[in-house]
């Protein structure tokens, strides 16, 4: 009896040492489950945060420090390391100040071309008188009239007599024709008179027979300003060369003839003036009374300044 109690014992003791080793094995099968688990859901959870990091703004922020440093590229761009910046999209922004840069450098040989020459900017004149006066820099400006003489030639000459001042009247041949009394009156007044044709046309249009005419049909000078300062090497030929006449341009061009407004054409003159300038007004052509009263003024202002006013040697 008590054997048999003694393997029943046994065979108890057994089982349940059966059933702790199955207890203790899915523990350990469970433990190492979770462990792969939890180094598969560091996979799991990197899934699911590509897509964040990927679309976060701190990464474009990472590339977009890269815009830090461009700050210091603009300084480079004037190298030849700038295609390097081109490669990012920060680098066209600043590629585009740089140009901007540029104009303003451009700029200067505006300001250079501004300092007046001592002789008139790309006239083909040849009056001596007016030659000699720049080359010697005498406060000497030589006031000049077209397209007269018309009924504003009065008043012109009527301000000009107040301050003693003398200029020069190319006059166009129809226009003599109409106001004869007025070619004395210039002449007596001390004022010379200059050739502008006969009817005011260009002549680098006309025949070489034409030119002639026209130059014939204007007043008796030495002096001739074309019409429009137009000119050509076959005209200059026939002008200089066979008639033996001096092509007198200008200098200083307010252009009244547009009527800008009295304060414009003072301006214009005043800021482009220099000793020995010839400067071109109109007293025929149109309405002068802007440059009636423009010219006034600008014989009170530059007569302070220690200007004279002589008519060129025509």
């Amino acid at each position: 009896m008590s054997s048999r109690i003694r393997v029943f014992a046994v065979v108890i003791c057994v089982a349940f040492a059966m059933s702790a080793v199955t207890q203790c094995g899915p523990d350990t099968t469970a433990t190492g489950a979770p462990e792969r688990a939890s180094r598969s859901s560091p996979q799991a959870t990197s899934t699911k945060r590509l897509p964040t990091t990927s679309g976060r703004v701190t990464l474009p922020a990472a590339t977009a420090t890269p815009t830090a440093p461009a700050p210091a590229s603009p300084t480079g761009p004037s190298t030849p390391g700038s295609p390097a910046s081109p490669g990012s999209t920060a680098s066209p922004t600043t590629v585009a100040p740089t140009p901007a840069a540029t104009p303003t450098g451009t700029a200067t040989p505006t300001g250079t071309a501004t300092p007046a020459p001592t002789l008139p900017r790309g006239e083909e004149r040849a009056d001596r008188s007016a030659t000699r006066v720049a080359e010697e820099g005498e406060k000497v400006l030589f006031f000049t009239f077209d397209d007269g003489p018309s009924e504003y030639t009065p008043k012109v000459l009527d301000v000009l007599a107040k301050h003693d001042a003398h200029a020069t009247f190319f006059l166009v041949g129809e226009q003599v024709r109409e106001y004869p009394e007025l070619v004395e009156r210039i002449r007596a007044e001390g004022h010379t008179i200059g050739n502008h044709t006969l009817a005011h046309k260009s002549l680098p249009h006309l025949s070489s027979e034409e030119v002639r005419a026209a130059v014939k049909g204007g007043p008796q000078s030495r002096c001739l300003r074309p019409p429009y300062g137009a000119t050509s090497s076959r005209v200059r030929k026939i002008i200089e060369e066979e008639m033996g006449l001096e092509i007198v341009m200008w200098g200083v061009d307010p252009r009244d003839w547009e009527r800008p407004g009295v304060e414009k054409i003072q301006k214009r003159v005043l800021k482009n003036i220099w000793p020995g300038a010839i400067v071109l007004f109109h007293d025929g052509g149109g309405k002068r009374d802007q440059t009636v009263e423009a010219v006034d003024y600008l014989l009170t202002e530059l007569g302070e300044r220690g200007y004279k006013f002589v008519a060129l040697d025509c």
